[in-house]
């Protein structure tokens, strides 16, 4: 799969810059002050584009794969559910559908390796695991694929704000607090990944904190990542010290940019969650992308 470190451009939702346009100022004026291309996506129905815009697993293919969350399912919910396979064709993107229900915010790749959690079995019952498991390899196009086991109390169940990869044979792991049921889970999660011949690294979490299960404030793994930037996420708050400060360790010689985005985070996801990093090349599967870009 293509990996954000080979992305060279973001695509937001239409909706994002009438929703947060103050963090959309701040991500416009970091994306043109470091050459970043840029541009909105159009007939979004919500902001967090990573969940239902196609998957890129080379240069000239992308996978579009089924869209319609059980977290989505009250009626309140499902006119946020946006139609992918319209949105692909109003901007003449060629995506192969696939024929499993997924969530883009539950694939963390890096080369032939992906990471989903065991939200995937429950998102499509119908399919045997081992069944499962080898078809999702097949169409990602991947090696080796690592099924973690989903956070407590968490209704989303996606990975990415869980794990990131730091190459192919390291991940950034959340620091679950030593205490129940997150102790267990913490064990539990690093087993997987270790068995998976995976060397992690804990990074500073504080989600678990919040009252309200959909508040990713303090959920520092939910960056953005595209080529050699990592935006990280600030939510104004004490522990934004400490994470920076994780951030210099980890990615010290990339340029990392903070962006205040509190706002976001109550409503449910971060920098991530909210972004769609593609690797534009010369073949014309981009040329509707790339008219929809800023610069």
């Amino acid at each position: 799969m293509i990996a954000n470190a080979e992305c060279n451009a973001v695509f937001l939702a239409d909706l994002f810059s009438v929703q947060f346009p103050d963090i959309y100022r701040r991500l416009v004026f970091q994306f043109e002050r470091y050459g970043i291309h840029h541009g909105l996506i159009p007939g979004c129905k919500d902001i967090w584009v990573t969940d239902f815009m196609p998957l890129q697993t080379k240069d000239d293919y992308f996978v579009h794969y089924k869209y319609n969350p059980d977290y989505l399912q009250a009626k309140k919910w499902q006119k946020t559910i946006s139609n992918t396979k319209a949105i692909c064709e109003a901007i003449e993107l060629r995506a192969t559908p696939l024929t499993i229900k997924l969530d883009g915010g539950n694939v963390v790749s890096c080369g032939n390796k992906a990471i989903v959690t065991t939200k995937i079995f429950k998102e499509n019952e119908g399919w045997h695991e081992y069944a499962l498991k080898q078809e999702i390899k097949a169409q990602l196009k991947v090696d080796q694929l690592i099924v973690i086991p989903q956070e407590p109390n968490d209704p989303i169940g996606h990975a990415d704000s869980m794990v990131r990869f730091l190459d192919e044979n390291t991940v950034l792991v959340n620091h679950y607090p030593n205490t129940a049921p997150y102790r267990d889970f913490g064990l539990a999660l690093r087993w997987s990944l270790h068995n998976a011949g995976l060397h992690c690294r804990t990074f500073p979490y504080y989600a678990w904190k919040n009252k309200d299960a959909y508040d990713a404030t303090g959920c520092y793994l939910n960056y953005l990542e595209v080529g050699p930037y990592i935006f990280m996420p600030l939510f104004g708050t004490f522990e934004d010290m400490e994470a920076d400060i994780s951030y210099q360790d980890v990615f010290g010689g990339r340029q990392i940019i903070g962006i205040v985005c509190p706002e976001l985070a109550k409503k449910g996801g971060v920098l991530n969650c909210a972004t769609w990093r593609v690797k534009l090349t010369d073949d014309d599967i981009f040329t509707r992308p790339k008219a929809l870009l800023f610069k």
